[in-house]
């Protein structure tokens, strides 16, 4: 008897999508096939309840899974070149080392979240939750260097480390004086990289800002 996997709304229950299942599947790659198969058929995915689904390196590139429960779900290595996760939970998730390059996170519940590794160059974090994930440095490594943000005011680029509010008082004869390359990198890659210092802040930094 062939298996099938449904993926339902997190709301009404309703099946969004239903696909076959290979027999002999391991039970850990089926939630990544159904997915898969969903998003290179346009399936609608969103609203999807795909909480705790180990999707392990998935291709889930442009995906739509807007306002999607992925509550604890293992997305390390996972492509999500511009996927939509626009109010999508992500709390408790593990992205380590994903691909979240040009991803819409706007809105979205990433706290507690594994961001270790993860590619979020040009991601839109408006309004992201980002407290407490698990007080690990943001890391960027698709630049001419390596970026850490540490979430508790601190950012490393290269070899230049100081606090977000000196990066931010920095003049262009300061930048230049870093590298050859540094006011280019820098006038291009400022807006983008503070924009996340702003949001990306431990619980405990969060917590000083208020009192």
């Amino acid at each position: 008897m062939t298996q099938k996997h449904e993926i339902k709304n997190r709301w009404t229950g309703e099946v969004l999508f239903t696909c076959d299942i290979p027999e002999g599947m391991e039970s850990g790659m089926i939630a990544r096939h159904a997915v898969e198969t969903a998003i290179a058929q346009d399936a609608n995915l969103r609203d999807a309840n795909l909480r705790d689904a180990d999707l392990w390196g998935a291709n889930l590139r442009d995906a739509d899974l807007e306002d999607a429960n992925l509550r604890g779900a293992n997305l390390e290595d996972a492509n999500l070149l511009g996927a939509n996760l626009q109010g999508a939970n992500l709390l408790g998730a593990n992205l380590l080392g994903a691909n979240l390059q040009g991803a819409n996170l706007r809105d979205a519940n990433l706290r507690d979240a594994n961001l270790r590794g993860a590619n979020l160059l040009g991601a839109n974090l408006q309004g992201a939750d980002l407290r407490g994930a698990k007080n690990a440095p943001l890391v960027i490594n698709s630049l001419r260097w390596m970026v850490y943000i540490s979430g508790t005011g601190m950012m490393r680029i290269g070899c230049q480390e100081h606090s977000i509010e000196r990066w931010k008082g920095f003049s262009d004869e300061l930048i230049s004086r870093m590298d050859s390359y540094a006011l280019e990198f820098w006038n291009q890659h400022k807006a983008m990289l503070l924009g996340i210092c702003d949001m990306y802040k431990h619980a405990e930094e969060a917590e000083k800002e208020e009192v």
